[in-house]
């Protein structure tokens, strides 16, 4: 009895995904490393924390459109106002505040797309951290 051998790339495509697979995790790794290099060097900027007189005049700038809007543009005033204040980097003094009006315009961005309650709760978080700040007049 013979034996045949047939051709197989069975080996072929072994070393073949291997070595896709290979190229995969070295370039993964390159950007990586890249993205991390380039981190640590604009790091020191963004260690320098936030003076609490630019954090309130953002904070103002930002909540002013919600302040004085009429019903028919608040919702997108308050959708706005909610991404700009949550993109703000805030000083440790005013950690309370920030998380106050945040709550407050989330409540009543919520209660603007058609929940009766969470707008009066919102409205009533939004006058509560009013009078409790009142440096978002000044």
């Amino acid at each position: 009895m013979t034996f045949h051998r047939h051709p197989s790339f069975f080996p072929a495509m072994v070393i073949a995904l291997t070595l896709v697979l290979g190229g995969f995790i070295f370039f993964t790794l390159q950007q990586r490393l890249a993205l991390r290099l380039s981190f640590e060097r604009d790091s020191d900027v963004a260690l320098i924390a936030p003076t609490e007189e630019a954090y309130r005049a953002q904070a103002k700038a930002a909540l002013a459109p919600v302040l004085a809007s009429d019903e028919k543009n608040r919702a997108a005033a308050a959708d706005l106002a909610l991404t700009t204040l949550l993109s703000l980097r805030v000083p440790a003094t005013d950690t309370a505040a920030h998380l106050a009006f945040a709550r407050a315009l989330n409540r009543l961005r919520d209660g603007l797309k058609g929940d009766k309650t969470r707008l009066k709760d919102g409205q009533a978080q939004l006058d509560a951290a009013v009078q409790a700040y009142p440096w978002i007049h000044l």
